[in-house]
């Protein structure tokens, strides 16, 4: 029964504990930023950024994509734009509970999430080896 307890509440935490930001259903919601890595590597041929959403109800689902290498003009500076439609709908909610996960940025494999997202307002995201979620860092500040 114990073990039972415990596993209980580290689903529950881990449920409510996952980082995410609300926008309300029913907009267009633009994020923009670029992701690099913390060790100077340059970005991976397969690195792509993903837009999701997550509720207890319906799980998670994509949104949007973005593969950083077949971008028009890839850099190494690993640019980015995800768009929530404004048609978008996640019944039974009026909020969405978005984040991003970034694969295979520095190496295969690899897989980051943060839930920071600001809306048209460009954000860096830094993916540390050591760090479980990418890092968010404002460059206008």
């Amino acid at each position: 029964m114990r073990y039972f307890v415990v596993f209980f509440i580290s689903i529950f935490a881990t449920i409510y504990a996952f980082p995410y930001t609300s926008y309300p259903v029913g907009e267009e919601h633009v994020f923009m930023g670029n992701v690099r890595c913390a060790n100077g590597n340059p970005i991976a041929d397969h690195a792509v950024v993903v837009l999701r959403e997550r509720d207890d109800i319906t799980g998670v689902d994509d949104i949007d994509k973005f593969d950083i290498k077949a971008a028009v003009n890839p850099g190494e500076n690993g640019m980015f734009e995800l768009t929530v439609p404004k048609d978008y709908k996640d019944p039974p909610t009026n909020e969405l509970e978005l984040f991003l996960e970034f694969w295979n940025v520095c190496f295969e494999g690899e897989e980051k999430t943060s839930g920071f997202l600001k809306e048209k307002w460009w954000v860096e995201y830094v993916i540390d080896d050591n760090e479980i979620w990418a890092q968010p860092r404002d460059p206008k500040l």
